[in-house]
């Protein structure tokens, strides 16, 4: 997996990918505190064509994708699982 977290520093730049459990804390962790996982990463891209070169490089290295506006989800499904192989992609930079 080190090829893809050096593929996706490439990407959306390397200070925009968590990789450690304090640094992905704020993102496994739903809202209503009931639903939690274990990513590999995630990411924080700043454009729509970084989201896109993100998407090829998950289906490449068949890496599931767990999208996040701003983790509110009611029912989980913006937490990832506890498989360790999900990417969280993060869109807060995407505000303008």
């Amino acid at each position: 997996m080190n090829d893809f977290l050096q593929q996706l520093a490439a990407i959306v730049g390397r200070q925009h990918v968590l990789t450690s459990a304090a640094d992905t804390a704020p993102f496994t962790l739903d809202w209503r505190r009931r639903y939690q996982g274990a990513p590999l990463a995630a990411a924080r891209p700043g454009s729509t064509a970084e989201v896109s070169e993100l998407v090829k490089l998950c289906r490449a290295h068949q890496v599931a994708i767990v999208p996040q506006g701003g983790n509110t989800s009611t029912c989980g499904a913006a937490t990832p699982d506890g498989s360790g192989r999900q990417l969280i992609v993060a869109l807060r930079r995407l505000n303008a």
